[in-house]
């Protein structure tokens, strides 16, 4: 989104930057089903996003913010 004005995408990825892979993420109260409940950016470079994984727990991923924005921007136009 940008900074100035949120309403304006200027990038994004082309395939889900989360999605079920493990078991617990996979088997649960409703199956397959991974949903961000939130997240924050510590220190300006890592970000953590909290998600809930088959309605039966909340999870924690980590990674680094440049490279989650570079692969938005890796995508170019194609969205």
């Amino acid at each position: 989104m940008d900074r100035d004005d949120p309403s304006q995408v200027i990038a994004r990825s082309n395939i889900p930057i989360l999605s079920p892979r493990e078991d617990y993420e996979r088997i649960g109260d409703v199956r397959n089903v991974v949903f961000s409940c939130g997240a924050l950016l510590e220190d300006k470079q890592e970000l953590k996003l909290y998600y809930g994984a088959s309605n039966s727990c909340i999870c924690l991923g980590t990674g680094d913010l440049e490279d989650v924005v570079a692969a938005c921007h890796e995508s170019g136009e194609e969205f």
